[in-house]
């Protein structure tokens, strides 16, 4: 990546053509350059350097929810800012938190100071930045109900400051964020305390432990449910109902827990997943005439 390599300093650091594979919690196997971002100015300098260059870039957190190709063309911005945890020990009104944290942190936080609306958050692989872009959830809540403002880098290397509410979002992503835009820094609030949110919690991570393939190679939920006037249809029943838990093709296979994931059993590649995909999603067409469409960004 020479349009960058002039960047390089105590805040940058780049690793060219490098192995990919354990940036993702699929595991597939991929190639490319990674750029490691540790503060505001960093990112600015990297981003206006990449505009100027007319490169496209992705942004990775924890790597969930995500299919890096085989040979990756675009770097992927890799933010490392520094943070103080000691701030999620007491409670406060707000929390300004870096876009990289985990948000198992947050859980961690949620349950210790019984800071509700963060119990949404358990047991999601992701970072705060990735969460707020596609609106994480769970059966506990989703994201949005906390998220009070978002700090972005936006394609030119201009600052943006949103105030955002969950009329800003929608189901599985938002409507603020442009093509570019990098977030490094979300304000999240909480909806008062609760005493019992500690077992809320556990008994939620039971439930999903006992239900996901949480020890395999996946990237999540695989395709986004439909809702329509009220009612919910899950792709992973629709999947279960067709019999295609453990159907395996290429080294990609249906979980055989959860038919909404797809588990990396034998070093698959970005193609592998994304064929595997297509099978499921027209089989789900022809059969139930939905279409369904992918959570997980290819």
């Amino acid at each position: 990546m020479k349009a960058l390599s002039d960047l390089e300093n105590n805040d940058i650091s780049i690793e060219k053509e490098i192995s990919l594979t354990d940036y993702s919690t699929m595991r597939l196997r991929s190639q490319g350059t990674i750029v490691k971002i540790k503060s505001k100015e960093a990112l600015i300098q990297v981003i206006q350097k990449l505009a100027k260059h007319q490169i496209k870039y992705l942004v990775i957190g924890n790597g969930s929810n995500l299919l890096l190709k085989e040979v990756e063309p675009s770097p992927l911005l890799k933010l490392e800012f520094p943070f103080e945890r000691k701030i999620l020990e007491t409670v406060s009104l707000s929390y300004n938190l870096p876009a990289a944290i985990h948000l198992s942190l947050l859980v961690k936080a949620a349950m210790s100071l019984g800071l509700k609306g963060w119990e949404a958050l358990a047991g999601i692989p992701a970072s705060l930045g990735g969460a707020v872009a596609m609106n994480a959830g769970t059966a506990l809540g989703e994201i949005c109900q906390i998220v009070e403002m978002v700090k972005i880098i936006n394609s030119k290397g201009e600052e943006k400051v949103l105030n955002v509410s969950p009329v800003d979002f929608k189901y599985r992503g938002n409507n603020f964020l442009q093509e570019g835009d990098v977030i490094y820094e979300v304000t999240l609030k909480h909806l008062g305390i609760e005493a019992s949110l500690k077992d809320t919690i556990l008994h939620y991570l039971q439930k999903r432990t006992a239900e996901q393939p949480l020890d395999k190679k996946t990237c999540g939920s695989v395709f986004k449910n439909i809702k329509s006037e009220g009612v919910t249809c899950a792709a992973g029943h629709y999947i279960d109902i067709m019999g295609m838990k453990g159907f395996s093709k290429n080294g990609i296979s249906v979980s055989s827990k959860h038919a909404n994931f797809f588990e990396n059993e034998e070093g698959g590649t970005y193609s592998d997943m994304v064929s595997m995909m297509e099978y499921v999603r027209g089989e789900l067409y022809l059969q139930f005439g939905k279409r369904f469409d992918p959570e997980v960004k290819s």
